[in-house]
């Protein structure tokens, strides 16, 4: 060990200290960048953490949304007899207002029922005689 050296200046004074005083600050200023590389990984990590949690928030709200629209669309289609794959709005207003448009559209194509034949398969037996008609006639009657 180095013997004691009394000091006997300001100047010397404040060149001991002030080398003290570097070694100190290189000393905190290596801790220092440690501890805030530990924190910025830490920030990153909560960081990614926040955004796939934001991200997943928002996913389960557009799948909560489409399947609230969903239920709409099956409750507004079988209310007004229409086809739950030709709803396609994005509201109750906008399926309701399909719903309806498609109902009228539907009436106004409707056919007309086909009509109902009560003698059918028999042919007509008329005036004029011919043997076809004859033969077609009796053959319907005989059930072949």
């Amino acid at each position: 060990m180095a013997d004691f050296e009394p000091i006997t200046s300001q100047e010397e004074l404040d060149a001991r200290l002030k080398a003290r005083i570097d070694r100190l600050n290189r000393k905190h200023a290596s801790e220092l960048e440690a501890k805030q590389a530990e924190l910025d990984e830490a920030l990153a990590k909560a960081k990614a953490g926040e955004e796939s949690v934001t991200d997943l928030k928002a996913k389960l709200d557009e799948e909560q949304r489409r399947a609230a629209l969903d239920a709409v669309r099956r409750e507004v289609a079988a209310a007004h007899d229409v086809p739950e794959a030709l709803l396609t709005g994005g509201d109750r207003e906008a399926i309701e207002s399909q719903a309806e448009a498609f109902g009228e559209w539907a009436k106004a194509h409707a056919q007309a029922p086909a009509p109902v034949v009560s003698n059918a398969g028999q042919f007509a037996r008329g005036a004029a005689k011919d043997p076809k008609l004859e033969l077609a006639n009796r053959l319907a009657q005989s059930g072949r």
